[in-house]
């Protein structure tokens, strides 16, 4: 399995981890992965592929082993694919068969519209042409408050929320449904954020407040 990026890109003023395996020449197939991954979530399958072909892989700003910002204003899906398509040019040098998982799709279908040079054939993988910000505002800050609270950018050991709650029961969200902890134990976690409760519960996001449960409940929400 693999389990490491042994090559360095710089852009931007960011240095980015990236690999290469199999064949030396030919059309490269490039791994473009989602929010929150890196280029590890295709272990698994990097050594089968790469059997008779090229195989590309790159953690994204932020992400993996790449380098860390510790500030929002450096991250954009425009930024991550003008990164993604500097990085072809310099490194590669020619069209890619190209895949993006999730966000990496967003950004995928960016780099095609913008370099079509640069991408032979595009697989889109569990991803939208959409929007990843809702067009409801008070949805969109709620998701926003979220992602804030879940940031890694300070290590994974360091990863918390404001406040945790344990749920022992009489809850109104069905508790028998929520995941187990190691111990066995039900649990849920909540975010207090400028006046909002956000309650995390089975991959769905749910706000304390009537009116933005209601929308939330409405329009089955999901969490990244």
């Amino acid at each position: 399995m693999i389990d490491d990026l042994t090559r360095r890109f710089h852009v931007d003023g960011v240095t980015l981890h990236w690999d290469r395996w199999g064949a030396s020449s030919g059309v490269p197939f490039l791994l473009c992965h989602g929010f929150s991954g890196s280029a590890h979530d295709f272990a698994l399958s990097i050594e089968e592929l790469s059997t008779d072909r090229a195989v590309v892989a790159i953690d994204h700003r932020g992400h993996g082993r790449s380098q860390k910002l510790g500030s929002v204003d450096g991250y954009s899906i425009d930024r991550l694919a003008l990164d993604l398509t500097e990085f072809i040019d310099s490194e590669v040098g020619g069209p890619v068969d190209l895949l993006g998982h999730s966000m990496g799709g967003s950004i995928a279908l960016r780099v095609t519209l913008a370099r079509p040079d640069l991408v032979r054939s595009l697989i889109l993988m569990d991803t939208s042409a959409w929007s990843f910000v809702p067009p409801d505002s008070a949805i969109a800050e709620l998701m926003g408050a979220f992602v804030r609270a879940f940031d890694p950018a300070g290590g994974v050991d360091k990863l918390h929320f404001p406040r945790e709650e344990r749920v022992t029961g009489g809850a109104d969200f069905h508790r028998d449904r929520l995941a187990g902890t190691a111990g066995g134990e039900l649990a849920a976690t909540t975010t207090a954020h400028r006046g909002f409760e956000i309650l995390r519960v089975n991959g769905l996001l749910h706000d304390s407040s009537d009116s933005l449960g209601k929308q939330l409940a409405a329009k089955k929400l999901q969490s990244f």
